[in-house]
């Protein structure tokens, strides 16, 4: 909503209208701004080697209401759309929700359809800039092509997905170099910097460390 593509229509609609709605999009912001930006909502991160003060950051924001328990939010769009550009490369995405408690395993599987059979069929023979498939810890399942000349036929290779693992599974290739690369997409060299954004990110999913534990031996079965 903030970022994506309802983002743009807001953005390109308050443009279009902003003498209508300049000022009301303006008190908006600035009523956010004091509900946002205050002790209560404030989350510090600190990636150091020696100890830093917070003082002056905190005593700078009011205290603030804190964030509610719960918030729904529903998107606007439909579950299928394009959208033109004015370019010869475009973008393809596809998502389901996969009925299946998650683990480690599917991981490798994302791994395996996206080197082994996207890789193949829709980076070096539809000539797209990058592919590949994800699956996320909430059941979603997404592939994606970017800088694409053919994006409606990247699309149409997802209908294929499902056949290439079937005869994956019952070939005889060997697992270890897909396992190695899944583990290292987590586990690469990082700066102060780069691990205290990890952090950071595994924090906000939720994720503790014995289900980080869990899943990498779920990756490595």
């Amino acid at each position: 909503r903030i970022s994506g593509y309802s983002a743009i229509l807001e953005m390109h609609e308050l443009t279009n209208h902003f003498d209508e709605r300049g000022d009301d999009y303006i008190a908006f912001m600035d009523s956010l701004q004091e509900k946002v930006f205050c002790r209560n909502r404030l989350l510090v991160s600190v990636s150091a080697t020696h100890p830093v003060s917070l003082h002056t950051l905190l005593s700078a924001l009011p205290e603030g209401t804190a964030v509610p328990d719960k918030a729904s939010f529903t998107a606007e769009l439909p579950e299928s759309m394009g959208c033109p550009v004015p370019a010869k490369s475009g973008f393809s995405a596809q998502g389901i929700m996969f009925d299946r408690e998650f683990d480690g395993s599917m991981r490798v599987a994302s791994n395996i359809i996206s080197l082994g059979y996207l890789w193949n069929v829709v980076r070096v023979q539809g000539g797209a800039y990058g592919t590949g498939v994800v699956a996320r810890k909430n059941g979603g399942i997404t592939s994606y092509s970017y800088r694409d000349p053919h994006p409606a036929a990247s699309l149409e290779a997802n209908k294929h997905i499902a056949e290439f693992l079937q005869q994956f599974c019952e070939s005889d290739e060997s697992l270890d170099g897909f396992i190695i690369s899944t583990l290292a997409e987590d586990e690469p060299l990082r700066t102060p910097r780069e691990q205290g954004a990890y952090g950071d990110r595994i924090w906000f999913a939720g994720y503790t460390r014995e289900e980080l534990k869990a899943e990498r031996e779920e990756t490595l079965r």
